[in-house]
């Protein structure tokens, strides 16, 4: 864990989350790896009420953190895009700067659909990839 902080989010987060703007949320930025090397740069913002603190965080994932509250998710929505790194990401990726990232910005919806977590990853390109399945209309 990279950031545990509490403060105002921007408009684009209270947007995504179906908040009032300029509410508190949590925002958690991570630092995955793979092998012992760095893979994705994760920054997840929840509402302060629904936010597992930060000892949870520290043992478990967030979406398992979540389910462990009571909190379950029901399906996400999500955007995949590519772009390249900037100088500080690129440090903490222990990338060359400018070197290609895929990015993904999700938000994750309970049952009744409530929006409970907004996303923003970077992923090594070089080094990750998605799958997904798609249905007919």
């Amino acid at each position: 864990m990279l950031e545990y902080v509490t403060g105002r989010a921007s408009a684009e987060v209270c947007e995504a989350l179906e908040i009032p703007v300029d509410s508190e949320v949590v925002t958690v930025r991570r630092l995955r790896f793979a092998d012992g090397e760095p893979l994705a740069l994760m920054t997840n913002h929840l509402p302060v009420a629904l936010a597992p603190d930060e000892d949870e965080l520290a043992d478990v994932g967030l979406y398992a953190a979540l389910r462990a509250r009571g909190v379950e998710i029901h399906m996400a929505r999500q955007v995949i895009g590519a772009r390249a790194a900037t100088a500080a990401e690129a440090r903490t990726l222990e990338l060359k700067a400018g070197a290609a990232l895929l990015t993904m910005q999700r938000t994750a919806y309970d049952p009744a659909g409530r929006p409970i977590e907004h996303g923003v990853h970077l992923y090594q390109a070089s080094r990750y990839s998605f799958s997904t399945t798609l249905f007919a209309p």
